[in-house]
């Protein structure tokens, strides 16, 4: 298996960091990437720039190869949706991580199987201890609220090792170990995320959606603006031995044409 190891990606568009990462995956000689950083920079409030219309081949891939599309595996960082029906009902934050945890991820986990673990987003609100669920992003909020600025205050554990630390020869979730939140000078909010591993055509960009909407979602919270947001990554491979570099070669040329299409149509 050959490796390239320390490659940083770095964009201000949401769909050419994933497509940069993506390319070097699918040079002949190159297997996985170590120790590698995708970085997006580019936000519209705290919104990333993307080109919508080139995440429709994406989409179409992953709903006929799987896991899910981009838009699903994001909802397991943060369900927007969820939240935004939430704040329409006048629910606050305390009470939305609430309803997250006793209501919808009962739900969840009936309706894939795939979530009997959990959700990164159900980790964040109700962390498993010996002693209870801790609802971490409601303690993060709290200490910002109080004026706490020490900044490694701001991080949130996915990764459970009393129940994830065990030899089986797989484990679908999670590989996201935690996320860091920094405030950076006065009024920006920079975000970083650790993952063991990560399958970059079938989870990458979901996941980064999912990282971008949550950081967007905490810096409304903290009156703060989302500048950035970073990937870290231990390992970094394409996907299960049925995802093909030709086949995501193609993914990336569909996405190409639709980026052009989007360019063509701003610049008319």
């Amino acid at each position: 298996m050959t490796s390239r190891r320390n490659i940083v990606v770095e964009a201000a568009n949401l769909t050419d960091v994933w497509l940069a990462t993506a390319e070097h995956l699918v040079a002949p000689s190159v297997n996985q990437l170590t120790h590698f950083e995708a970085r997006l920079v580019g936000f519209d409030g705290s919104r990333p720039d993307e080109f919508p219309s080139a995440r429709r081949p994406l989409d179409d891939a992953l709903r006929m190869h799987g896991p899910c599309d981009t838009n699903a595996t994001a909802n397991l960082i943060f369900p927007e949706s969820a939240w935004a029906i939430a704040r329409a009902r006048g629910q606050s934050p305390d009470e939305f991580f609430a309803h997250y945890h006793t209501a919808l991820m009962p739900r969840l986990r009936r309706q894939d199987r795939r979530n009997g673990g959990g959700t990164y987003f159900d980790r964040m609100v109700a962390y498993p201890t010996s002693d209870g669920p801790v609802n971490q992003l409601a303690k993060l909020l709290g200490y910002w609220g109080r004026g706490t600025r020490r900044q490694s205050a701001f991080q949130v554990l996915i990764y459970q090792p009393t129940i994830d630390l065990h030899g089986r020869p797989y484990m679908g979730f999670p590989c996201l170990d935690y996320i860091a939140f920094t405030r950076e000078g006065g009024r920006n909010l920079v975000m970083s995320a650790f993952y063991a591993s990560q399958l970059i055509f079938e989870r990458a960009f979901g996941n980064y959606l999912g990282l971008c909407r949550l950081g967007a979602f905490m810096a409304e919270q903290m009156g703060l603006t989302l500048v950035q947001v970073s990937c870290h990554v231990g390992v970094a491979t394409l996907g299960g031995e049925k995802i093909t570099k030709a086949m995501v070669g193609q993914v990336i040329e569909k996405m190409r044409v639709s980026m052009r299409g989007d360019i063509a149509r701003k610049a008319a």
